[in-house]
């Protein structure tokens, strides 16, 4: 008899210290990104009236603002491994872009340290300024990107 109430305690530790490790690893994240990747499969393939409201209706997806976030999200997503949430993406919009444009995790990191800048100073900042000043930045973008675009047509040779 003592020796059932020792397993049962011991089952009872283990469960405990299973489920602990479960959520500190990301387990429930896991489960909950597959639970979308289905959702999003099903309600893509079904034809049930139900699930009518969950069909994708994905916008603007020719602005290049919108693409350039999309290629942060997914060059973040893919960093970490979030297969799954890239899966039930692809369900809802299916012409992923195949380079990012965030070659290397450095990249990466610096875009999403400007993002989080950004971000902090927003409250101290009316609308209007947020609008210009957003303005600014894309201007800056198209123009360090003309000048890429620049440099690879037209290399300079080395005397």
């Amino acid at each position: 008899m003592q020796q059932s109430k020792d397993l049962s305690a011991q089952q009872e530790m283990l469960n405990t210290e299973t489920l602990k490790l479960f959520f500190e690893k990301g387990g429930m994240n896991d489960v909950q990104a597959r639970y979308i990747y289905q959702t999003c499969l099903y309600a893509t393939v079904d034809d049930n009236p139900v699930l009518t409201p969950l069909q994708p209706r994905v916008k603007n997806m020719d602005n290049p603002l919108w693409t350039k976030a999309m290629c942060f999200c997914i060059a973040y997503l893919r960093r970490y491994k979030m297969n799954n949430t890239i899966r039930a993406i692809k369900c809802e919009c299916d012409n992923l872009p195949k380079s990012t444009g965030f070659g290397k995790v450095s990249e990466l990191e610096m875009f999403w340290r400007s993002l989080l800048k950004s971000s902090v100073h927003l409250g101290d900042k009316t609308f209007d300024e947020c609008v210009i000043e957003y303005k600014e930045a894309m201007d800056e973008l198209q123009r360090q990107q003309a000048n890429k675009s620049q440099k690879l047509e037209d290399p300079q040779l080395d005397d």
